[in-house]
């Protein structure tokens, strides 16, 4: 749609097994509940026959003493460890193992020659608008070694970008500036003119250069910020 995957979300993708966090970031796969759990990004996974005793039981055990051990203690009575495959885990972890966005691309085109699933990857990942994907995939490389504080950094610097270049577009509303932003032109194309073909900023991934794609990820200075980052626990 033109924007890139946010809440500090890559610092949890990229630790994934199999460049599964890396496929996800790209293709903005659905994963299920037991899905979740079973790569690591739930701690529980409480099933849905099960939620409203869940709920009875934080509404019964719930006051102003409760801490957070409490807390999972309750929910782990309730989550049935439950896990379920990755569908092509083994072909994600191949495709996606390149040092480049390109890579990924070369290796889906060669895989898709002889499995549709790899097809239908390649096809979805065509459609996408190229910076985004850029974006994305340097926000998973830098995510690799940073914590959780240093992923809302990040990710803060982006939302100002994208913000700023969506402001310029929206201010000044001059038609030719409006095809400029990939998220004016996603969220047309996804909820205004339902079945419009999206018009990209770039034609293809290897169409932007380095430096363009890093200014994305300039540490922000704001006067007005009241959000440190840093202390967040």
């Amino acid at each position: 749609m033109g924007y890139f995957p946010d809440f500090a979300s890559t610092i949890y993708f990229a630790r994934l097994r199999n460049n599964l966090g890396l496929y996800y970031a790209l293709t903005g796969a659905k994963i299920s509940g037991k899905q979740l759990y079973s790569v690591g990004l739930a701690d529980y996974c409480v099933p849905e026959s099960r939620l409203a005793d869940l709920e009875k039981a934080f509404a019964e055990g719930i006051d102003e003493n409760i801490t957070l051990e409490k807390l999972k203690k309750i929910v782990e009575s309730y989550s049935e460890p439950e896990k379920e495959p990755i569908e092509h885990e083994d072909l994600i972890k191949e495709a996606f193992s390149g040092k480049t966005l390109s890579e990924v691309f070369a290796k889906l085109e060669e895989l898709s020659t002889v499995d549709e699933f790899a097809k239908k990857t390649l096809h979805k990942l065509q459609k996408s608008p190229p910076r985004s994907l850029r974006v994305a995939f340097e926000q998973y490389k830098r995510a690799k070694t940073m914590d959780v504080n240093q992923g809302l950094e990040m990710d803060y610097a982006l939302t100002r970008y994208f913000a700023l270049l969506l402001n310029l577009c929206l201010h000044i509303n001059h038609p030719s500036l409006m095809h400029e932003h990939d998220f004016v032109e996603g969220v047309s194309a996804l909820f205004l003119k339902k079945g419009k073909k999206p018009e990209w900023m770039d034609k293809s991934i290897d169409d932007i250069p380095d430096e363009t794609i890093n200014k994305y990820f300039k540490p922000v200075t704001d006067p007005f910020r009241k959000i440190d980052f840093a202390n967040i626990k």
